[in-house]
């Protein structure tokens, strides 16, 4: 199974440096224009049958922008940003100084949780839940290319799942904007997805 995944467009709060988490903040307006009117080639080649979206406007806004109005546009919540509590809407640069132990490495450090926000425990299974679900999809009417845009902190927990690497590792990386990442999951990588999608 082939998942696709496809970081929103920035908006005014990542050009400026603020944490958005679950605010409902829409995509820089004339970025979206552009991508309606001029499709990336490897948007153009993808030919989804679906599109996987969080429901926050950023994700859906690029959805459409990218694959048309033509292509249905499945709605998950499992895709939603981590909720980042007291710290959305705050500037990066003011966090640092102000609660260092709350980052590594210019990120938030997964085994920090922000007050009033989701731990990285909850976004690992939402993702290993989403990914379970495509996965048994796939088994059942053969599809095995998932098309998904989503969020920063959603393709971070996705690629820890996947790839298997370190939760630090995984989580430090910021994630391109607008760049298709393609993963490939493989059988073996089930066994850590089917532990953190079991856990209550």
């Amino acid at each position: 199974m082939i998942l696709v995944l496809i970081r929103h467009a920035p908006t005014v709060s990542n050009l400026g440096g603020v944490f958005m988490g679950q605010m409902d903040i829409e995509c820089e307006p004339s970025v979206t224009s552009e991508l309606a009117q001029t499709r990336p080639e490897w948007a153009i080649q993808l030919h989804p049958k679906t599109v996987y979206s969080s429901p926050l406007k950023r994700a859906t806004e690029t959805a459409r922008a990218l694959f048309g109005q033509t292509v249905p546009l499945m709605i998950d919540e499992r895709l939603v940003e981590r909720g980042l509590g007291t710290w959305e809407g705050c500037s990066r640069s003011v966090l640092e100084v102000r609660h260092p132990e709350g980052f590594l490495q210019g990120s938030i450090d997964p085994r920090f949780n922000p007050p009033g926000g989701e731990s990285s425990d909850e976004v690992i299974k939402r993702a290993a839940d989403f990914i379970l679900e495509r996965w048994r999809a796939s088994a059942h009417d053969g599809e095995d290319k998932f098309v998904v845009v989503t969020h920063n902190g959603l393709i971070k927990a996705i690629r820890y799942l996947v790839q298997g690497i370190s939760l630090e590792v995984a989580f430090i990386a910021v994630e391109p904007h607008l760049q298709p990442i393609e993963l490939i999951v493989k059988r073996d990588s089930m066994s850590r997805i089917l532990s953190h999608a079991n856990r209550t």
